[in-house]
C-alpha cells in the first residue's frame, strides 16, 4: 500500500492528475495511462508498473496503514466578497490603520518569497495557524469584512497583477494575526495549464471573484 510522499498533494481535474512537491517546488503533470493508473489505485486496483514509477519519482510512499491517498477536501465557495459591493461602505480611522499593517504584512511576504523556499513558506503558515488554532475565531462577522475590505484596497498602491499567491499568502498572514480562521487554497486547472490561489473564510472567497476561481481545482488547502 502506498500513501502520498510528505509535502506532496495531488489532484483530479477531468482525466487530468496533477501533483505539487513542496520540497522540489514544482507541479508535476502525469501522462495519460500513468493518470488512468494511479486513478484505478485509487478506487482499489492494485498497483501497476505506472504506479510505480511515482513511487520512484518520489511522489508516493510505502505505508504500513492500509489507507489510499485522497485528493484535498474543502468547502466550495458560493459566495465572494469582492462580488458583494463593499466599495460603497465608508472608511473608518481603524480603516485606515489596517491598511497600514496590510501593506507592511504584504512587504514582509514579498520578502519570504524571495529569500525562503514555498515549502519553507507554507511550513510557515502551516505553523502559524496551528499555534492560533484553539483561539481562532470561525464566524469573523463584521471585523473580518472590514480587515479584508481594507485589505483589498491596498491594490490602488501595489501591483497585483500575476501575483496571486503573494497577494493571498499576505492576506492569511495577517487574518490569522487577527485570530480569524481562513484557508489559502493552491489550485490548478488543464488545458492549458494555470495555477491560481486565493484565501477564503468557510465557504467565502475574500480576494478574488467566484468567476476567477471556478474555473480551477483545488490541489493545497492550508
Amino acid at each position: 500500500m502506498y500513501a502520498l510522499a510528505p509535502d506532496v498533494s495531488f489532484c483530479l481535474d477531468g482525466e487530468q492528475v496533477i501533483f505539487l512537491d513542496l520540497r522540489r517546488d514544482r507541479y508535476i503533470g502525469t501522462s495519460p495511462d500513468m493518470g488512468h493508473s494511479f486513478y484505478r489505485y485509487l478506487k482499489g486496483d492494485n498497483p501497476d508498473d505506472n504506479v510505480s514509477r511515482l513511487v520512484s519519482n518520489g511522489l508516493l510512499v510505502e505505508a504500513a496503514r492500509p489507507e489510499r491517498p485522497g485528493p484535498v477536501f474543502y468547502e466550495a465557495p458560493d459566495i465572494s466578497l469582492s462580488d458583494q459591493g463593499l466599495k460603497n461602505r465608508r472608511l473608518s480611522p481603524a480603516d485606515v490603520g489596517q491598511i497600514g499593517l496590510s501593506l507592511v504584512v504584504q512587504s514582509q511576504t514579498s520578502w519570504r518569497l524571495r529569500h525562503a523556499s514555498l515549502h519553507q513558506a507554507i511550513s510557515y503558515l502551516q505553523q502559524k495557524k496551528r499555534s492560533r488554532q484553539g483561539g481562532l475565531s470561525a464566524t469573523g462577522g463584521e471585523r473580518l469584512i472590514r480587515l479584508v475590505r481594507a485589505y483589498n484596497l491596498t491594490r490602488r498602491l501595489r501591483a497585483t497583477q500575476d501575483r496571486c499567491l503573494w497577494w493571498s499568502f499576505a492576506l492569511a498572514d495577517l487574518l490569522l494575526t487577527h485570530r480569524l480562521d481562513c484557508h489559502l487554497i493552491l489550485a490548478v486547472q488543464t488545458k492549458p495549464f494555470a495555477a491560481h490561489a486565493w484565501v477564503q473564510h468557510r465557504h467565502l472567497v475574500l480576494n478574488d471573484s467566484l468567476d476567477n476561481v471556478k474555473p480551477y481545482t483545488p490541489i493545497l488547502v492550508i
